[in-house]
Order: structure tokens, then C-alpha cells, then sequence
């Protein structure tokens, strides 16, 4: 039995006239808001044990927890949410800057055409139902496009080998965002001791997948970065 072809996608260049731009400082900006983010993601994970543990304390009349303690842990709560809400928008505006440079850079290194149009790589992640493939799809294409020597040629980026880290790093975004629907439309909507333990463990489950979603996504960016960045470098031709 003869063995399967490696496909690749073509190293021929892209028309004249494109560039390879700069990738480095948008990929830094992009990992720090990202390692922030996932900071506050584990704080959050800590003020909502901290918020179970002082009402169960203050419910079975331990002494020294007061109602002070209570309001404290609360606006603790508060106070990371809001936090861990402006870090994740401020990582997702940084990741998407990133996305699209590393898009049209990827078209400039390679004729190979993309399975979506640019502009999905915004609205991928917006679009109601499609938001659920697309944008992993959009960044293979262009790991793929990005990735250097390749075996064999094909204008076919669907029939290109990928990397299982965009998978798994998505699959940890879905089941940590789908958690935290959970924790924030189920679990807190009767807020009991129970409900409040319940949300707290979900919580720090989903924290866990947020850290690892986010040092694949972190690999992620400086791989497709350091080859984009080595495009730049190589002389024409």
C-alpha cells in the first residue's frame, strides 16, 4: 500500500505589490492583555470561594463574620468582575488587531486563497451559529498560509494538515464560555449556599480551561509571529 501524500500548501509568492508587515509588537500587546485577562480570570475564581465561604460562615453563626463581611466579599466580587470584564474586552480587541495583520500578511506570503474572506476574520466571531467554527478556521488558514517549507503544493488550504493547538485551544473556549453562561444564568440566579458552592467549583473549572486556552492561544500567536516575522527578514526571491 503506497503512503499517503503530505500535503501543503504552495510556497509560491503572492502578487507584487503585497507585504509582509510587522507582527512582533502586536503579538506582544496581544499575549500581555491575554495574560492579564486570564489573572483576573483567576481572581474571580478566588473572590466567588471567598463570597460561598462568608455566607456559610455568617449562616452558621461562626463568630467574627459579620455582615460587614458580607458587603466586603460582594464588592470584592464586584469590583474583579469589572476588572476581569474590561481585561477580556481589552484582549479581544488586541487579538483580533493581531488576527488581522497576521491575515493579510498571510495573503501576501502565499496565493493560496483562504477559506473565508477577511472580513470574517471580525465578524466570525460575531455571526450567531457560525461564530461556533469559524473563527478557528480563519486562524488555520492561516497557520497554514504562514507555515514555511512546504513538501507539496495545492491552493486547497482544506485538504492542508493543520496543528491540533487550534483545536484544543478553541475546544477550552467553548466549554469555559459555555460554564460561565452556567454559573451566571443557572447557578447565581437563586443565590444560596448551595448555588453559591456550585458556582465556585464550576467557576475555578472554567478558570482552569481559560489558563490553558490561553497559553495555546499565546503559542499560537508567537509561532505564526516569529514565521511571519521570518518572511520579513528573507531577502526577494
Amino acid at each position: 500500500m503506497s503512503e499517503p501524500e503530505s500535503i501543503s500548501v504552495t510556497a509560491e509568492p503572492a502578487p507584487d505589490g503585497k507585504v509582509v508587515r510587522p507582527m512582533s509588537g502586536m503579538a506582544t500587546v496581544a499575549a500581555v492583555l491575554i495574560g492579564t485577562a486570564t489573572v483576573m480570570a483567576v481572581a474571580s475564581s478566588w473572590t466567588a470561594w471567598r463570597s460561598y465561604l462568608v455566607v456559610r460562615d455568617y449562616l452558621d453563626g461562626v463568630p467574627g463574620v459579620l455582615v460587614a463581611d458580607l458587603d466586603a466579599a460582594d464588592n470584592a466580587s464586584a469590583v474583579v468582575a469589572g476588572l476581569y470584564l474590561g481585561a477580556l474586552s481589552l484582549s479581544g480587541v488586541a487579538l483580533l488587531g493581531w488576527l488581522w495583520r497576521a491575515r493579510s500578511n498571510s495573503e501576501a506570503m502565499t496565493m493560496a486563497q483562504h477559506r473565508r474572506g477577511r472580513g470574517w476574520v471580525v465578524g466570525g466571531w460575531f455571526c450567531p451559529i457560525v461564530n461556533f467554527w469559524v473563527p478557528p478556521m480563519i486562524i488555520s488558514d492561516i497557520w497554514k498560509t504562514s507555515r514555511p517549507a512546504p513538501e507539496w503544493t495545492t491552493y486547497d488550504l482544506g485538504r492542508v494538515p493543520g496543528t491540533p493547538l487550534i483545536g484544543c485551544w478553541w475546544a477550552s473556549v467553548l466549554v469555559a464560555g459555555f460554564l460561565d453562561r452556567y454559573v451566571a444564568g443557572i447557578v447565581l440566579r437563586d443565590p444560596t449556599v448551595g448555588s453559591l458552592h456550585t458556582a465556585a467549583v464550576v467557576g475555578t473549572v472554567g478558570t482552569v480551561l481559560t489558563l490553558g486556552g490561553a497559553v495555546l492561544i499565546i503559542m499560537i500567536i508567537r509561532r505564526i509571529t516569529a514565521w511571519q516575522e521570518a518572511a520579513r527578514s528573507r531577502p526577494p526571491g
